[in-house]
């Protein structure tokens, strides 16, 4: 198995995928306390984490190559059906693979996402990151990210260590890592028509303070699926997982059958 992961307790098996440009970690305060409970796998994308970078070739930087490293990941692991939270990227890929696997799914958290494409500025923005990332190195990347990834309630916290552990995530990745992911998520495809067919329980999560995956769009987004729920966190931005950590483990619960 080419991923890093990690795949702890028992039950129902519940399946995290994480964020740009973080790494499984960002799932260790849920993880802790699901494995009681549930049996919990998470993993680190190509580039990210533990996992090595993944040679660019066509079939391995979009997101049907990222749903095709998570089938791959689920059958080394004998398992059928999974319950599937996605958090911004990893939300875009959750969304891939169900409308590729969905038997594969027994039900969806999406958090802090979304369904639409890249317009052309994001994309653009996108290809900046990445040139970046490749001429100084992924740490440059931390100074963009922080603001966007944390809430305004979270960036005024005092000596919160929540902004240098992103920061460490982020230095762990490599360039061309970033470079695949960013790839991925602007050429993904929009997936509105797919929303209206999912036929799974489906939990909408996002950050009351979220600028990238706004309130407004997650709101859309729940209200087009025909069994999904919303739950908006309050003082928390793109990352309600690392910023709320109880709250979000209380929503988690609740969709997770």
């Amino acid at each position: 198995m080419r991923l890093s992961y990690r795949d702890q307790g028992q039950g129902p098996a519940t399946v995290f995928l994480h964020a740009f440009p973080l790494d499984q970690t960002m799932w260790d305060e849920q993880a802790a306390s699901l494995i009681k409970e549930r049996r919990v796998v998470t993993f680190d994308w190509p580039g990210f984490g533990q996992s090595p970078t993944t040679a660019p070739d066509p079939e391995t930087t979009g997101l049907d190559g990222m749903v095709a490293e998570v089938i791959e990941l689920l059958d080394h692991l004998g398992l059928d059906q999974v319950d599937l939270c996605g958090l911004s990227m990893g939300g875009y890929a959750a969304l891939a693979l169900y409308r590729s696997f969905p038997d594969r799914v027994r039900s969806l958290i999406l958090c802090d996402t979304k369904a639409t494409a890249d317009p052309p500025a994001t994309r653009q923005a996108r290809q900046e990151m990445a040139e970046l990332a490749v001429r100084e190195g992924s740490a440059a990347l931390i100074p963009l990210m922080l603001p966007r990834l944390l809430g305004a309630s979270t960036l005024r916290r005092p000596a919160d260590p929540l902004p240098e552990r992103i920061a460490e995530m982020i230095r762990r990745s490599t360039p061309q890592g970033v470079v695949r992911a960013l790839h991925a998520m602007a050429t993904r495809t929009a997936t509105m028509d797919l929303l209206g067919s999912i036929r799974v329980p489906t939990l909408v999560v996002v950050g009351e303070e979220d600028i990238l995956s706004t309130p407004a769009e997650m709101r859309e987004m729940a209200a087009a699926i025909p069994q999904a729920t919303l739950q908006v966190i309050e003082d928390a931005g793109h990352l309600p997982n690392l910023e709320q950590p109880t709250v979000f483990l209380q929503a988690l619960r609740s969709g997770l059958p």
